[in-house]
């Protein structure tokens, strides 16, 4: 894809990645969302579909701005326990020694678990092992799931950007599919918001 057109997917990811970062942190939700959209699309992404991967990066911007600034309002998540910050950063080093790939979304879904059993997996090369692979299996199944879901959603999008703009429609198509799936879904339900991304996406092909 030309890069003239990439400002446009920016601003699609950029409002998506906005309303989660509201969520977690809405006094910083601005600035923070600045920060994590010098990322590329596809951290973006991973960013809007995995939640424990999106706060991982928010705490390691809200550290560079605690360093920049030591005024900033404690907001709840300011009061992080230090000692399971420690305890995160070495599962996240045991994960990656078992398995590079999705170490940061595998450390994620054993950090929902209670502090008492991520700190006895730790302890236990055989529990942590058997976790792993737990975890590894989801992550698995879910992926499959999401392209099935994904290829769908793809079918059904093109046939109606088609009826819009025929002669870019594989193009447009492409780039609207950047966007996470219940943006996705929404988009389709909503032919006004269908008809505005579509010429936005447009515009910018006709300017490259």
């Amino acid at each position: 894809m030309d890069q003239q057109s990439l400002p446009t997917t920016k601003d699609i990811l950029g409002e998506h990645l906005f309303g989660k970062v509201s969520l977690l942190e809405p006094n910083h939700a601005e600035h923070i969302t600045g920060v994590l959209l010098g990322a590329s699309n596809e951290d973006i992404l991973l960013m809007l579909e995995d939640r424990a991967y999106l706060q991982s990066q928010i705490g390691g911007v809200k550290r560079v701005l605690r360093m920049q600034d030591n005024t900033e309002p404690k907001t709840v998540s300011s009061y992080v326990n230090p000692q399971m910050e420690k305890v995160a950063e070495e599962l996240f080093v045991k994960v990656r020694d078992f398995t590079e790939d999705n170490a940061a979304k595998i450390t994620g879904m054993i950090l929902e678990l209670d502090s008492t059993s991520v700190e006895h997996l730790l302890e236990s090369p055989e529990d942590l092992t058997d976790a792993i692979d737990k975890a590894m299996k989801a992550l698995n199944d879910s992926d499959h799931q999401h392209k099935a879901e994904k290829s769908l959603l793809a079918e059904e999008l093109y046939l109606k950007v088609e009826q819009r703009q025929p002669d870019m429609a594989s193009e447009i198509t492409g780039m609207l599919l950047e966007m996470d799936t219940s943006s996705l879904q929404k988009l389709l339900s909503e032919p006004v918001l269908l008809d505005c991304k579509v010429a936005e996406a447009a515009a910018a092909l006709k300017r490259t």
